[in-house]
């Protein structure tokens, strides 16, 4: 097959073949040197089609990109922090204000992830429902009639947050729900600045749900590749 696309590429055939023992045994297909189009060059003194060049490029593209994917799989992040050893060691605030219930309804709290439902018209004691983490994974969603909306926002850890150390926010009212995120406490001079970037995607067609098992496998996978 190659020699169809390449005709010259015998002569780095022939040459493999000259510089190898004489007594050497037939080398098995397996171990043969694959001449790829990047690998055909003005050295080689073999011309090859610039088109199978750019398909060669497309392909590796492809490639890069398919294991680029599992990779994120392997590395994704949770958003929660597993145990110490020991089982006794605290793993990040949950900051509760004057009116968080966590009896309220439009609370549901998983093995993994948390919640929030709005709702117009609350059955719980207060209107409105706000909590406060550290969130490692970086990322916060709200989903809608099929719509998910992403936000992500640059962790950096050991640096010091406000509200008892949380740089994820999420609050309720009758009117509607808000996701924050929080960038570290920084000491600014005369004339300084500070930027802190929130990066927002949309996602279409999403599956409904309202468990952690849903959020594992409809939400965080998006979140992550977003």
């Amino acid at each position: 097959m190659q020699h169809l696309y390449v005709p010259g590429l015998h002569v780095l055939r022939d040459r493999d073949d000259h510089c190898s023992p004489s007594n050497q045994p037939e080398e098995p297909v397996s171990n043969v040197k694959l001449y790829l189009p990047s690998g055909i060059n003005a050295t080689t003194k073999v011309t090859c089609d610039t088109r199978l060049r750019r398909i060669e490029c497309d392909l590796r593209h492809a490639q890069a990109h398919d294991a680029l994917h599992e990779l994120r799989g392997s590395l994704r992040l949770r958003s929660h922090v597993y145990m110490d050893k020991d089982h006794f060691q605290s793993v990040g605030p949950l900051a509760l204000w004057s009116f968080t219930d966590l009896a309220d309804p439009r609370w549901v709290l998983g093995t993994e992830f948390i919640q929030l439902q709005q709702q117009s018209n609350p059955k719980g004691r207060f209107q409105e429902q706000m909590t406060g983490i550290f969130n490692p994974a970086g990322w916060e969603a709200y989903f809608v009639n099929g719509v998910l909306f992403v936000k992500h926002a640059l962790v950096t850890p050991g640096a010091e947050y406000p509200d008892f150390g949380c740089n994820f926010e999420i609050f309720t009212n009758p009117e509607f729900l808000e996701l924050e995120s929080l960038g570290p406490k920084v000491q600014l001079g005369p004339g300084e600045s500070t930027v802190h970037t929130e990066i927002w995607t949309l996602f279409r067609n999403v599956a409904s749900g309202d468990d952690d098992l849903w959020i594992r496998s409809a939400v965080a996978p998006l979140a992550v590749e977003s």
